[in-house]
């Protein structure tokens, strides 16, 4: 009897490891679907079918070619799917703080801005209302916490208060900081003309210009969310987690704004 439940037991664990590991295979397809480390992915899973068949038909000299390429394939692996491996981590992080976790954390440690003011909020909301009008195009970023990590220090220092005035100079057409991105973090700007990392993502619209593609990549590898307004269209979108959201109203922003500055 002892014996009949230890294999039941065994078993199920079977069970439950297999869906695990599928489970983990589907999320980082998913995470690497419409780039190039897809196909790195095919190419390196059509050589592991080789691998098998040629021990299983015993043919030694390609056995033995084979177990050389293994010797060295994690280490293969962790540098081709540095990026992919960074965004799956992101992902198990993301997930295990969901809204349940964020509000016992919330009630263990209780934020100051909890309740944010809309006045912390306006300079932003006042400012994309006049560029839109101007036609003037502009990136935002907003990070939480800040850890002024080499992502952001290609662009200019500014440390200054957050205000409608110097978000309108940054972002103006003639102004030498307005192709970059600005960097806001606890209601300050911390840096402006700042470069950042593309999207690999190639199922993204062709009308998307290189600002749009700015902010859905940087959202993929650091907690932030993007702010973007079109130079061309005028429309307002956001990107976070890796998706853009577009053709967003100033009510909707206003929304989403004190929502992000609450955190």
């Amino acid at each position: 009897m002892l014996y009949n439940n230890l294999i039941y037991k065994i078993r199920l664990l079977d069970i439950i490891d297999f869906l695990l590991v599928i489970t983990i295979i589907i999320i980082f397809i998913r995470l690497i679907r419409g780039t190039i480390a897809l196909n790195i992915m095919i190419g390196m899973s059509i050589i592991l079918c080789f691998n098998l068949i040629v021990r299983v038909l015993k043919m030694k000299l390609m056995t033995n070619i084979f177990s050389q390429i293994s010797n060295v394939g994690i280490i293969a692996l962790i540098i081709v799917f540095q990026e992919e491996i960074r965004k799956f981590l992101l992902v198990i992080g993301r997930n295990f703080l969901n809204k349940k976790t964020i509000k016992w954390i919330n009630f263990i440690l209780p934020k100051k801005m909890s309740d944010i003011n809309y006045d912390k909020i306006r300079p932003i909301i006042d400012s994309i209302r006049s560029m839109k009008i101007s036609k003037s195009g502009m990136l935002m970023i907003f990070i939480p916490n800040i850890n002024y990590s080499d992502s952001f220090n290609n662009g200019e220092l500014i440390d200054s208060v957050l205000s409608k005035r110097l978000l309108e100079s940054i972002f103006a057409k003639n102004s030498p900081l307005h192709d970059g991105a600005v960097i806001i973090s606890n209601h300050r700007i911390i840096y402006a003309s700042c470069i950042l990392p593309l999207t690999s993502n190639t199922q993204i619209p062709l009308n998307f210009g290189l600002r749009h593609r700015a902010a859905i990549g940087i959202s993929e590898v650091i907690n932030s969310f993007a702010l973007v307004l079109s130079e061309e269209s005028g429309q307002i979108s956001y990107a976070q987690d890796g998706k853009l959201y577009s053709n967003i109203s100033l009510l909707e922003l206003r929304t989403l704004l004190k929502r992000e500055f609450s955190k």
